[in-house]
């Protein structure tokens, strides 16, 4: 399993360290070590890229360049990262391609013994059994990355407490990230399913009010990282509310207190999502583009030193805004985000040619500011999108005339 992470990580290296140490004392059996990665998504994919680079940088019959590390990935979907671009689609299968990473499509684990993972081929709609096929697919060493999963206390909360779950175990939460159910329990991130209430008259109810639905947000690190905000600032607020409550109650005041105001959290239509892969790149996916090449590398490496930079802040030094409220935009405003701001080229063509480079010279902090304008500039980002179509239309030109 992929958690808890650092438990992973330590037995990747004592994995690979023995392959050293079995090879050094000719101990291997002629077997050739064999990764199976069980699930296709974002961490089942850079995990496989991940391995195959620690391997081929430590074994020695993979040093000289001659072969590749055999691994493979099992995924239970007709195609990869189903989501995305068939741009970006092409490109990640370039990248598995040519490190001779194996994916198979369609892919639904039935068992796994000490030597094969036993699998089914097919497309798991079709409910004849004919149509799909069995399989055992051998390893010497198997990751299991099939995504999130609820925490047992969300199901015991639910089934003992009346906490309000869904069949999945995540906690239904409202707009505010506060529980349908119980108004004092907040919870964000993985653990929720945010739900919405709708007025349509479709949706209407015998009563007339809306009725809750839940949003589509992604089990993503990004949606759990910018809630994070305003759940503190949410949990601030529902704190004074039941303090002022309590002062009421010492005075012998029995006026009606107000709930908090709580502020909803606004879940971003799409993120940028970036996969490592391995040997000093990065590969993005961001309004239908691929984003490939050192540069994606460097940046994303900066994000995650950014977010880090928030916890090694002295909160005591904290400036406070205005309005004595927390700051919600902080991952957003910050100094090293206005000084890139300043790196934009007004033309637009500009800006395409640069994030659809993949050499090492690009400047990554005036790419990741180019990505950032978009996000927030729709003018700007259909001009820029519009000169990378015509970018692409005329390299694909080019290299189908050669």
């Amino acid at each position: 399993p992929t958690r808890p992470i650092d438990q992973l990580v330590k037995r990747l290296r004592r994995a690979g360290q023995e392959l050293v140490e079995e090879r050094q004392e000719e101990q291997a059996d002629n077997n050739e070590p064999r990764l199976v990665v069980i699930g296709g998504g974002a961490a089942g994919i850079e995990l496989s890229m991940a391995v195959h680079s620690q391997w081929k940088s430590i074994l020695p019959q993979f040093k000289t360049g001659d072969s590749e590390p055999n691994v493979c990935v099992l995924d239970g979907n007709a195609q990869l990262v189903p989501g995305e671009s068939d741009a970006a689609r092409h490109q990640l299968q370039s990248i598995l391609r040519a490190k001779q990473i194996d994916v198979l499509p369609n892919c639904h684990v039935t068992g796994i013994d000490a030597d094969f993972v036993h699998v089914t081929v097919g497309d798991s709609s079709d409910h004849n059994s004919n149509n799909r096929n069995n399989k055992k697919v051998s390893y010497t060493h198997c990751i299991w990355a099939t995504g999130a999963g609820a925490h047992p206390l969300a199901f015991s909360l639910g089934q003992h407490r009346g906490l309000d779950v869904t069949s999945h175990g995540w906690i239904r939460v409202n707009e505010q990230l506060q529980s349908t159910s119980h108004p004092f329990v907040f919870a964000a991130g993985d653990c929720a399913s945010i739900m919405t209430t709708t007025t349509t008259t479709t949706t209407m109810n015998t009563t007339g009010e809306g009725t809750l639905r839940p949003l589509s947000v992604p089990k993503a690190g990004v949606y759990a990282v910018r809630s994070g905000p305003i759940l503190i600032e949410n949990l601030t607020r529902q704190l004074e509310a039941l303090q002022r409550q309590e002062q009421q109650r010492q005075a012998n005041e029995y006026d009606a207190v107000l709930a908090p105001d709580l502020i909803p959290y606004q879940p971003q239509d799409d993120f940028l999502k970036l996969l490592v892969c391995g040997d000093g790149t990065a590969l993005g996916f961001r309004f239908d583009l691929a984003l490939y090449g050192k540069w994606v590398m460097e940046m994303k490496d900066d994000i995650d030193q950014e977010f880090m930079d928030l916890f090694r802040v002295n909160l005591d030094e904290a400036p406070p805004s205005q309005d004595g409220t927390y700051n919600t935009t902080q991952y957003d405003d910050t100094p090293q985000a206005r000084q890139r701001a300043k790196l934009v080229p007004h033309d637009t063509k500009e800006a395409a040619g640069v994030i659809q480079r993949q050499d090492d010279g690009v400047n990554y902090q005036q790419a990741w500011a180019i990505l950032r304008r978009m996000a927030n500039d729709q003018d700007y980002r259909d001009q820029v999108l519009r000169h990378t179509a015509t970018n692409t239309a005329t390299n694909t030109a080019t290299n189908t005339a050669t």
